[in-house]
């Protein structure tokens, strides 16, 4: 390829450094679109060319989209000079080619930091750029402000260190890692400016995020670059309970990115007149309230997958009037009547979510299913989890088992339960003619036993003492721990002697599948319920470990659920061949699973405001715990993964908190170098965001005193300069990380991307500011995790008064971050959906690690140099 002559736009060019390059190119003028190539990039703008004439003049502002594997980044910029390039070709019949030169606007100093970065990164070969420009209209709503950019005005740098809500205000990725789907709507745009121009039309919005959408409009109802107030007004089915849908409207301020012409129009939005044209739009979220808003908004108007199971959402009320949340999972292709019905009872601390997947392999085995959350418990049901009772769990399956019978008279009922459950189940069959088949995983046979085993105190014995504990955190979660004692007790529910008798009144038959490694079961005790079912018991299977281990574990996982349908199908279909099951796409379980979290996330939304607080107040009080022997090993492991830093370097220390890490990061940089025969020690930059405003600053005192500590320890001839230089700051991860590409040697985040709203886009942050072959590490807690046993291990240690308040609060609000994890706003992850996670955020090859006694997980990547 020929090199680009020069041409002499503007002496800006002169005065820019550009570098030659082929990059793929597309320039778009309304509906129609060109290809071509960037031959060369600067800071002051880029040059390319089409091969065909295109209807641009000087002076015409164009919109420039530089996208990456990290995302695409947007800017504006003006055509200043055109013209015929390279040689003639002898092909008389060929068009000339033609040359663009296009000057960047005026831009602020992130957005030339984000452009040198990627220029240093295609100097380096170390990044992929394609580029798409498009051509604007025209008109007075089309020009750019003297520092104006297509995501808002950047303000200039105040302060030493960048600052995060500039940025995050002003540069918005889009992250596909949103739920998305097609909605027919209405829809009602006002156009900003001095003269606002009412647009309305009925459109299909299509890819509709939280982050954006693709509308249907009449020609020139939204021209690219404008912004306008756009009004959604949907019919969401079945958002009340007698199932009547309503009208739920919402507004958003969004910018029209592109406009072509719609050739695929639907037919029931097709109207007389100009063709209709398709217009892209990013939400512009003023805060964190009206991302919040569109949030909730898309989540009830996304669609159920479709497949080979069909869930149909439900509900019925206990004896006490509230509310219980249902799923009826049933194959697509209808059943014959008189096919059986499962009913799923989630254990202690567990939603019907947790049970997709074993619902899906009943359905395709021929059963119904229906699975229900608890009230006054994590899930969708009435009542919350500090008044949990047994008793009150029993209730709920008596209700269910009710429906079952009005909605599948024919349907011969079996009921699944796991743990607690499992008693209460136990309990209820006991009295229950109408379940034909009991299966019970990992039931807890006695509760006054699990609970001092868990506690390492006997909570029964202390109740009948006098004793009185208030809210406090019960087998991992945060109750009414007297109301519910007291409860167990009355009820028959807490000793194993009311095991026995429970177990001998049932004709049931039922089948156990017991771990031989539970720290809430002891299996002497399984045997003696074992002799007092006696023939009732028709199986009891051992398992390697806890049904929440093996269901985390896709192999193990398989086994399981084969075992349990094996198990049904032979009670309910004693002619069909044994053992042959057929199994569910694993895809379409956790498909199902998400959309589930999804519309509980939107139930259970939560300000960024109060989660802030929350944290805040949580920090406060994690001093004891952060100086206990299990969490300075893992800060001594992470530090250890993380790699030497021998000669420098910058670390980020995403989520620093109270910069414990950078405690660790001096005080092992103090030694090492003390012990090295080396020359002058290199300095390391120590960065450390974090949203807690009072933990940051907990953090630079904590690292000024080691500082102290070091320099009166070691004399200032061994080290001339500071070791570790840190720079602390508030900041959300949750919004665009305010550093250029690369510019982290290693990175660590530890113990938080589990509390973001959106972990991918985290992710994906984290890969596009560390260095090429820089390492990240990060710490996340595992599915189904509990550090109740860690956090109790604390208190029980603790000596002085206030360490042992603190530990207490702490332990007890473990409790609420699990429940606000099983009700969707958290999220513990298994090892195969984090590796894929890693895998999808640009990370080739992840390597994990088990943490805090396999409480949590530990992720080793590294950035590829290319």
């Amino acid at each position: 390829t020929p090199p680009a002559p020069p041409i002499p736009v503007s002496s800006d060019r002169r005065q820019t450094a550009r570098i030659a390059c082929e990059l793929l190119t597309r320039l778009q003028l309304d509906a129609q679109t060109w290809d071509g190539t960037t031959r060369n990039l600067g800071l002051g703008g880029l040059f390319l060319t089409v091969t065909e004439p295109v209807p641009v003049v000087e002076m015409q502002q164009v919109q420039i989209g530089l996208q990456s594997e990290v995302g695409i980044f947007e800017l504006r910029g003006m055509v200043r000079g055109m013209r015929e390039w390279g040689e003639p070709s002898p092909d008389s019949a060929r068009l000339p080619v033609t040359g663009l030169a296009i000057e960047f606007g005026p831009f602020g100093p992130y957005e030339e930091q984000i452009l040198a970065s990627m220029i240093q990164g295609l100097t380096e070969q170390s990044v992929q750029l394609q580029v798409t420009v498009t051509v604007l209209p025209s008109g007075p709503e089309t020009a750019p402000g003297p520092s104006e950019s297509l995501y808002g005005n950047l303000k200039p740098e105040q302060e030493e260190s960048p600052r995060w809500g500039d940025l995050a205000q002003s540069l918005t990725p889009e992250r596909r890692g949103h739920e998305r789907g097609n909605v027919v709507m209405s829809v009602r745009l006002e156009l900003c400016g001095p003269a606002p121009t009412l647009k309305e039309s009925a459109g299909r919005t299509a890819n509709l995020s939280a982050t954006g959408c693709c509308l249907s409009l009449p020609p020139a109802a939204a021209p690219v670059g404008a912004r306008a107030h756009v009004t959604f007004s949907p019919q969401i089915q079945g958002s009340t309970r007698s199932g009547k849908g309503v009208r739920q409207t919402v507004t958003v301020l969004a910018e029209v990115v592109w406009s072509a012409q719609d050739l695929k129009l639907p037919t029931e939005l097709r109207q007389e007149g100009p063709p209709h044209h398709r217009v892209g739009l990013r939400f512009l979220h003023g805060d964190s309230d009206s991302d919040q808003r569109m949030r909730d908004f898309v989540t009830r108007l996304l669609p159920a997958h479709e497949g080979a199971v069909v869930t149909v959402a439900a509900g019925c009320t206990n004896e006490v009037g509230q509310h219980i949340a249902l799923s009826h999972d049933h194959p697509r292709k209808p059943l014959p009547p008189g096919s059986p019905t499962v009913i799923i009872s989630p254990g202690f601390g567990e939603t019907q979510r947790d049970y997709v997947a074993l619902a899906y392999w009943l359905c395709l085995n021929g059963f119904h299913v229906l699975r229900y959350d608890h009230t006054c418990h994590v899930g969708n049901s009435d009542g919350p989890m500090e008044r949990t009772t047994l008793s009150g769990m029993q209730q709920d399956l008596h209700a269910v088992v009710d429906l079952a019978e009005r909605l599948l008279p024919a349907s011969p009922l079996a009921v699944i339960a796991h743990n607690l459950s499992g008693r209460v189940a136990l309990k209820a069959a006991a009295s229950e003619p109408r379940i034909k088949l009991l299966v019970v995983l990992a039931g807890v046979v006695d509760v006054q036993a699990t609970l001092q085993d868990v506690h390492h105190e006997d909570l029964i014995a202390g109740y009948h003492a006098g004793a009185r504990l208030g809210h406090a955190n019960l087998l991992g979660f945060t109750v009414d721990t007297d109301r519910w004692l007291g409860d167990a007790i009355s009820h028959g529910l807490a000793g194993f002697r009311e095991t026995i008798k429970d177990a001998e009144l049932i004709h049931t038959p039922v089948i156990f599948l017991a771990a031989e490694r539970d720290p809430w079961v002891q299996l002497n005790q399984i045997k003696e319920v074992q002799g007092a079912l006696r023939s009732n018991l028709r199986h009891l299977l051992l398992l390697v470990d806890t049904p929440n281990r093996l269901r985390d574990n896709p192999r193990t996982a398989r086994v399981l659920l084969r075992q349990i349908v094996s198990c049904c199908v032979e009670r309910f279909y004693p002619l069909a061949p044994k053992g042959k099951v057929t199994a569910a796409d694993p895809g379409l379980p956790v498909r199902q699973e998400e959309f589930e979290r999804l519309r509980s996330r939107q139930r259970h939304s939560l300000s960024k405001q109060v989660l802030v607080d929350f944290w805040q107040t949580y920090l406060d009080h994690f001093h004891t715990a952060a100086r206990s022997s299990e969490f300075w090993r893992l800060y001594d492991h992470l530090y250890r993964l993380l790699g030497a830093t021998d000669k420098g370097g910058t670390i980020l220390d995403a989520g620093c908190g109270h910069g414990d890490f950078g405690v660790l990061l001096s005080l092992n940089h103090a030694y090492r170098h003390r012990t090295s025969t080396g020359g002058t020690p290199w300095s390391t930059t120590y960065v450390g965001p974090d949203v807690a405003r009072n933990a940051t600053r907990q953090a630079k005192r904590q690292l000024a005193l080691v500082a102290d500590e070091i320099r009166s320890k070691f004399p200032t001839t061994q080290y001339p300069h500071v070791l570790v230089r840190s720079s602390l700051m508030v900041g959300d991860l949750d919004q665009p990380l305010p550093y250029r590409d690369g510019q982290f040697d290693r990175i660590v985040c530890n113990l938080t991307l589990s509390f973001l709203r959106d972990p991918m886009g985290t992710l994906r942050e984290f890969m596009r500011v560390l260095a090429p072959s820089g390492r990240l590490v990060v710490t996340v807690l595992a599915k189904h995790a509990d550090l109740s046993p860690i956090f109790l291990s604390v208190l029980q240690r603790a000596t002085r008064p206030e360490a042992i308040e603190e530990a207490r609060w702490l332990w007890t609000q473990w409790g609420v971050i699990r429940e606000t994890e099983a009700n969707g706003m958290f999220r513990f992850f298994d090892r195969q959906g984090l590796l894929h996670l890693f895998k999808a955020c640009g990370a080739p090859h992840p390597r994990l690690y088990p943490a805090l006694a396999e409480q949590a997980l530990v992720v080793v990547a590294e950035k590829s140099v290319r």
